[in-house]
Formats: C-alpha cells, structure tokens, sequence
C-alpha cells in the first residue's frame, strides 16, 4: 500500500534550507551566489523572528513597545546569521508567517540590527517570504513501498 505524505510550503522552504546548509563550507553566507544568499536570508529572517531562536526579538515584535534596537535583539540576529539559519523547523517557518509583521516594524529591524552590506538579501528574503507566506500552495507526496 502506497504512504501519503502531506508537505507543506513550510516542508518545502524547510528542505531547501536544510539541503543548502549541507553543502555549505562555513556559516556565513558570503560564500553563496545570489539566489543561495536570498534563501540563506530566508531562513536567517525565520530564525531572527520565530520565538524558539530568538525569543526576545519575537517577544519586541508581537508585543506594543518595540525595543528592535536593544542589544539582545542584535545578539539574536548575529547568531541566526552566524549559524542557527541551518536549525530552522517547519513549524519556526508557520510560526513566523503567522505573526503579520508589518512593512514598517522589519524596516525598523532592518535599520537597527543588518549591516548595510546586507540590506538588499534581507528586503529581497523578506518580499519573497511575504509572498511564499500569502499563498495556499501545499504540496502531496506519493511514495510507493517498495518493501
């Protein structure tokens, strides 16, 4: 009997996540080409946003006093960047397009916590993940047992 497998966008974006930090030779993103970069800040935004990674930028983010310039925040950011991007989950992905961040609310982490150098990855992550997020596009898998 064939098993069925249910994958969801957040599968998805988890794998290629997953099968690009496998091939990856350091932490840093500096060695990747350009569409590697964008989904490595793909998931550096999931990791930076999603309360199991970072839980006081998540809490600054949901709650009315936003404190995105503080220096935990910034701590959370360079450890998403210098590495947790690769531990990232399905359910950190579900969390994190769940949490309607506005335009306004990244701009204002973008300018406190991303060096310049990497504005443009970051925007270009954030537009994609917003759109990825709006979408209803699950996938279903059928494996045939071979047993």
């Amino acid at each position: 009997m064939p098993l069925k497998y249910n994958l969801t966008k957040y599968d998805t974006l988890n794998s290629e996540v997953h099968k690009l930090s496998a091939r990856a030779i350091g932490a840093q993103p500096k060695s990747f080409d350009d569409e590697d970069n964008v989904l490595v800040f793909k998931a550096v935004l999931i990791a930076s946003f999603s309360s199991g990674h970072s839980w006081q930028t998540h809490k600054y983010l949901i709650s009315e006093t936003q404190r995105l310039e503080s220096p935990e925040v910034k701590e959370e950011f360079r450890r998403a960047i210098t590495g947790k991007w690769k531990d990232i989950t399905p359910f950190d992905i579900k969390e994190v397009a769940g949490m309607k961040i506005s335009d306004t609310v990244f701009s204002e982490w973008l300018f406190f916590n991303v060096d310049k150098s990497q504005f443009n990855f970051c925007k270009r992550a954030w537009a994609e993940l917003k759109k990825e997020f709006c979408t209803d596009c699950d996938a279903t898998v059928l494996r045939v047992n071979t047993l």
